[in-house]
């Protein structure tokens, strides 16, 4: 059976179609997710970025999507270990635990033991040492590396 040409056409006619705002909706609802997807997968590596700036050099090689709990730094660590890991400056660390300047402090001797020397309260060592330990990266950042051991070498 034929269809003639008027019936085609009032079938087209009926058939209904979509209005602007129908069309708009629709537009939306492709449109705000795809670009949500895309947002999230563009911003992610630059937030992994900002979280292993709190992620200590020894974890380096884990994943973490939220900073870590730290640890803490041990008493037993070695004053020089500390100023080469941590960027320290020596006379600074002196200045601020009311170490005389003069004094010499071999690299081997731990922070226990200059806390014993010195009379200094182990946990004042300990709440010293702590924003290294967190914010050893942001320090060094921030401070252009003036607060420890400067690269001498030649790029």
């Amino acid at each position: 059976m034929r269809l003639d040409e008027p019936c085609l056409k009032s079938l087209a006619q009926n058939r209904r179609r979509l209005t602007v705002s129908q069309r708009k909706r629709i537009l939306t609802a492709i449109v705000i997710p795809f670009l949500a997807i895309y947002t999230l997968v563009t911003l992610f590596p630059f937030y992994v970025l900002f979280v292993r700036t709190f992620v200590g050099t020894k974890h380096a090689a884990d994943l973490y999507l939220w900073p870590p709990v730290r640890e803490g730094i041990s008493l037993d660590a070695e004053v020089g270990n500390l100023a080469i890991y941590y960027n320290l400056d020596i006379r600074q660390f002196k200045q601020d635990l009311g170490i005389p300047l003069t004094e010499y402090i071999p690299a081997r001797r731990s922070m226990r033991e200059i806390a014993e020397q010195y009379d200094i309260p182990p946990e004042r060592v300990e709440s010293y040492l702590a924003p290294f330990d967190r914010y050893g990266g942001w320090i060094v950042l921030f401070t252009g590396g003036s607060c420890g051991v400067r690269w001498r070498g030649r790029w």
